[in-house]
């Protein structure tokens, strides 16, 4: 009986020093750096992590017990008691200020690009600066984190050093626009040949303006905007609307024009180790402008002329821009920006033209075919419906397709000739059209002149994970189906040769053809007559 109440007492001695053990415990939990909601990229930063206080984490999953300085915080002459009731009479902001003079020795760990973002360690109290700005001592606090770390955590990026660029095309449909005609920015457009394109470049500021800014002594932040288009577009110059050239900062809806004198436009610039750009516009030092700040978006709009090189079809007309960039750590490496393009998509009417009858050996010269586009009373030269016709001196001319109280430019003019039996309209939008045969082969009828409106269903913005916008549907409504890889537009046109004979209800030849009746029921009538006198004799 003794030696069984001996044995009792040492397992509920053992029960006590388990419970005790449960009741605390340590372990390894998961630090990281994540995405803020705000968007601010994590990407790029660098991230030293101090350890402050160890610890185990209790029952309740809520406190840390057994807490000691951890190989970061060695405060001279405190108990931790002491130390923790010091920090815990401070605003997160002010502990976190102490802390960044307090610490000590090498960093205990680091969170970087290396090590995505992410590191294992013990349970404890740790200070995570981001260090990837080299924020100066009067804002340093701002990237500073006190962190009690009981189980797994995330942390969101407070500071964004990474430049943001995207790229932008402005797309309009002449026929269906109103008469205030507002720019519509999208990765995708469609355009006509000889079109001047607005394009829209942009780049939203990090944080880390503030960096070079306070730097001692002062860094520059040089920016750079690299564009490369394709052979159908035609760089005209930085876009200017009544005398003001759109180079300006946008803080929220508030726009801030930048003089001429603090960048500059280089053409066709050869890059050693690079692409070759089109063109670069350059700005020597962001903060020497007052308006660029954190989360900024500075905006260069410019203008290309779509011409007669110009790609038709789902190929499209691409432009494609990247910026570059400086890190406040490492001020001579240059950073990249991904690439981002934009097309501007063109299509074309094919017409195969025929005399008589669809077939080879009938192709057919002099007839000259004219496409009218139709477009808003203020565009340059539009004309009316009505004042279109009255300029035809051929009267024979079928332009009834032709509205008389709409509006039209010419959009192109084609003459056959008898080398082929093709030919096409290159380089149109999507919109409303005529098409109209303005000069007649001799001896040939007129062909009845069509409208048809062109479809086209494209991108307008770029799906996530996709480079660039695409080209979906092209239909040419009345005149005929479209076909999407080639842009193209097929009709067949044919001209009746002869005189053409009054429709029926005309006078025509019926009235011939009623002589004639009576003329034959005159003469059976005669002859009948005749025969029947002459029995009677």
């Amino acid at each position: 009986m003794k030696h069984v109440k001996k044995l009792l007492a040492m397992v509920l001695a053992l029960v006590m020093v388990m419970s005790l053990a449960v009741s605390a415990f340590a372990a390894d939990i998961t630090i990281k750096v994540v995405t803020s909601d705000s968007g601010a990229s994590v990407e790029g930063h660098d991230y030293e992590v101090y350890q402050i206080f160890t610890g185990d984490v209790a029952e309740d999953g809520k406190t840390l017990s057994n807490v000691a300085f951890g190989q970061n915080y060695q405060p001279a002459n405190k108990t931790v008691d002491e130390a923790l009731a010091e920090l815990k009479e401070m605003t997160g902001t002010d502990a976190a200020a102490f802390l960044v003079s307090a610490k000590v020795g090498q960093p205990f760990d680091y969170l970087n690009d290396e090590n995505s973002h992410q590191i294992t360690a013990p349970t404890g109290y740790y200070l995570i600066i981001d260090v990837t700005e080299g924020l100066p001592s009067e804002t340093e606090t701002k990237s500073a984190y006190i962190l009690q770390a009981l189980e797994n955590v995330d942390i969101k990026s407070k500071h964004e050093s990474t430049m943001k660029t995207f790229k932008k095309i402005d797309d309009v449909n002449d026929s269906s626009a109103t008469e205030e005609v507002e720019i519509e920015w999208h990765d995708g457009a469609d355009h006509d040949i000889g079109d001047l394109i607005d394009f829209q470049l942009n780049a939203v500021i990090p944080s880390s303006i503030g960096a070079f800014r306070a730097a001692e002594p002062a860094q520059a932040y040089p920016f750079t905007f690299h564009d490369v288009e394709c052979e159908g577009l035609d760089f005209q110059g930085i876009k200017v609307t009544d005398g003001q050239a759109q180079v300006y900062v946008l803080n929220g809806i508030e726009k801030t024009y930048i003089s001429a004198d603090q960048y500059s436009v280089v053409e066709n610039v050869t890059h050693e180790g690079a692409e070759n750009c089109t063109f670069d516009i350059v700005f020597t030092d962001l903060t020497q402008i007052a308006a660029v700040t954190s989360g900024s978006v500075l905006v260069v709009e410019y203008q290309s002329e779509l011409t007669e090189d110009a790609v038709t079809g789902s190929t499209g007309n691409p432009n494609k821009m990247r910026g570059e960039f400086r890190n406040y750590n490492k001020p001579d490496e240059p950073v990249f920006t991904p690439w981002d393009t934009v097309i501007a998509f063109t299509y074309k009417v094919n017409v195969d033209k025929y005399s008589n009858e669809v077939g080879e050996g009938n192709e057919l010269e002099g007839a000259m075919f004219t496409l009218y586009k139709e477009v808003l009373s203020t565009y340059p030269g539009a004309q009316t419906g009505e004042a279109i016709k009255e300029t035809f001196t051929n009267s024979s001319i079928k332009a009834d397709a032709l509205d008389d109280a709409k509006y039209y430019v010419i959009a192109q003019t084609v003459e056959t000739d008898a080398d082929g039996d093709s030919f096409e309209f290159k380089g149109i939008d999507d919109g409303n059209y005529v098409l109209v045969e303005t000069t007649i082969p001799n001896g040939y009828n007129a062909w009845e002149a069509v409208a048809f409106v062109v479809t086209a269903e494209h991108d307008v913005d770029e799906a996530e994970g996709q480079e660039a916008a695409r080209l979906i549907s092209l239909d040419g409504g009345e005149l005929a189906t479209g076909e999407v890889t080639t842009g193209s537009i097929h009709a067949d046109i044919i001209n009746n040769s002869g005189v053409e004979l009054p429709e029926t209800g005309g006078i025509g030849t019926t009235v011939f053809y009623v002589l004639g009746s009576a003329m034959v029921v005159v003469a059976v009538v005669f002859l009948v007559t005749k025969k029947r006198m002459g029995n009677a004799e």
